[in-house]
């Protein structure tokens, strides 16, 4: 080792091949908690047919790994001292040290890691959560054109500001456009990723107001249906935001966003100003997990209650585990204190 590696100019010291390399961005993606061979225990060979001088000792064992024929395996039961403690295991052939070597690189370089479960070293390659990071990495979708089959063409009859008098028009709601139409006449439409605010007057709640970026002056309409319309305006185009905040918003190496990070510390103050903001409610980590099932296997109530205030919210995902917002919630041991927190919850979950 001295002489063909230590020695070598072309493969550096132990010092220098732990430097952080010479990069400004790295993305580190790889599998963990599989059985991985760590370390090995060997004894004398005392055979008198021996081929070598030493065999493994099937005996050999030691604290925290699974001991087996003379080799120490990694495993999601392995604590691991770079992470204080926490159990994790290697990717069946890389040790978790190694794999996850480059954290200690985050002062030099900008790092980020995604750990996923169970994905073998070699089979990784096609694992499909793997691709999709990868995907999702060099790449940014652009908010999609059309709006799922899910929205309805809706007309409404409105009356439209023209010149400072409102006359009586069509509002028409497609996948694609917001409509004002008039029989014999061209009709003014705007694509829904251009609004930038929707507006009930406080003195008239008949009237609304829609705002674009494309456009110094607003559109004023008119209508008994105003909350209705605002509000089927409102889902259309935040639609439209979050099919494009899915692929932009940071996640941390379990692929949570901020709202998974909240909902783990049941902080409802930033859940509140992320809620205000283009993000992705029901976004998955890599365990398939999202902000509200995460905050439901945690347990925190509160900050269930806030989430499913949200119209958007999806209630019928599942986690790679097959569990959903209800499993946990059934499985749930609350204090004697929240299980009037636990009811509301519950009847909130019946309703929609």
């Amino acid at each position: 080792y001295k002489n063909y590696y230590e020695g070598d100019p072309l493969y550096g010291s132990q010092e220098d091949m732990l430097k952080a390399p010479p990069i400004d961005r790295m993305y580190a993606i790889y599998g963990i908690n599989l059985k991985t061979e760590t370390f090995y225990f060997f004894k004398e060979n005392t055979s008198k047919k021996k081929i070598t001088d030493f065999v493994l000792d099937s005996k050999g064992s030691m604290s925290n790994f699974k001991c087996e024929g003379g080799v120490a395996y990694e495993t999601k039961d392995t604590r691991q001292n770079s992470l204080k403690g926490q159990k994790r295991g290697g990717d069946g052939t890389v040790p978790y040290p190694s794999l996850s070597y480059c954290r200690k690189w985050k002062k030099d370089v900008n790092v980020r890691i995604a750990e996923i479960e169970g994905a073998e070293h070699r089979e990784i390659l096609k694992n499909k959560t793997f691709l999709q990071l990868v995907l999702e990495y060099v790449s940014q979708a652009p908010p999609p054109t059309f709006l799922p089959v899910t929205f309805s063409d809706l007309e409404f009859s409105v009356k439209y500001d023209v010149k400072g008098k409102y006359q009586p028009r069509t509002l028409v709601l497609d996948k694609q456009y917001i409509r004002t139409k008039q029989s014999g006449s061209k009709e003014v439409r705007q694509y829904y990723g251009n609004v930038s605010n929707i507006i009930i007057d406080d003195t008239n709640p008949e009237t609304f107001f829609i705002e674009y970026d494309n456009t110094s002056r607003a559109a004023s309409y008119q209508s008994d249906q105003s909350a209705t319309i605002v509000q089927e305006i409102a889902a259309r185009c935040r639609y439209i935001v979050e099919a494009k905040a899915s692929y932009t918003e940071d996640r941390n190496e379990y692929g949570q966003t901020a709202l998974h990070v909240a909902a783990i510390s049941n902080d409802i103050g930033q859940t509140i100003e992320l809620l205000k903001g283009p993000i992705d409610i029901n976004a998955v980590d890599l365990n398939g997990n999202t902000p509200l099932i995460t905050a439901a296997e945690k347990g925190n109530l509160d900050l269930m209650i806030v989430l499913l205030q949200q119209s958007n919210i999806d209630l019928n995902k599942q986690a790679n585990n097959n569990k959903s917002v209800i499993h946990h919630m059934c499985n749930m041991r609350i204090a004697e204190t929240d299980k009037g927190k636990w009811i509301s919850v519950m009847d909130v979950l019946k309703r929609k």
